[in-house]
């Protein structure tokens, strides 16, 4: 889901300090539903499949902060350009980055 808005209220995420702008349709969607947009973890992300309108993401570097949850769908806001945000996707889509220094 798209997350494009002109009318844009900024979410602060207290546990990791990310701060994400969300369009009003957002805004009310996580308060109807019940979102968790306190959620995170200390985990990033690569997406393993982009489907269900979310293949326009696959052009950006694919890694990803979760910013927020609901049943089993997390939202996620790109490492590299926080601009990019996607709404809404089943974590199970998700892997995991292990880091190896």
């Amino acid at each position: 889901m798209n997350m494009d808005s002109t009318d844009q209220q900024y979410t602060k995420n207290e546990k990791n300090g990310i701060i994400v702008k969300e369009g009003d349709n957002w805004e009310n969607i996580r308060k109807i539903f019940g979102w968790d947009m306190t959620y995170s973890e200390k985990n990033n992300y690569h997406i393993n499949q982009f489907d269900d309108g979310n293949e326009k993401y696959e052009q950006y570097e694919n890694e990803w902060m979760i910013y927020g949850r609901w049943k089993g769908k997390v939202a996620l806001i790109n490492i590299y350009n926080r601009d990019i945000r996607i709404g809404s996707i089943s974590k199970w889509k998700l892997n995991v980055i292990q880091y190896k220094f």
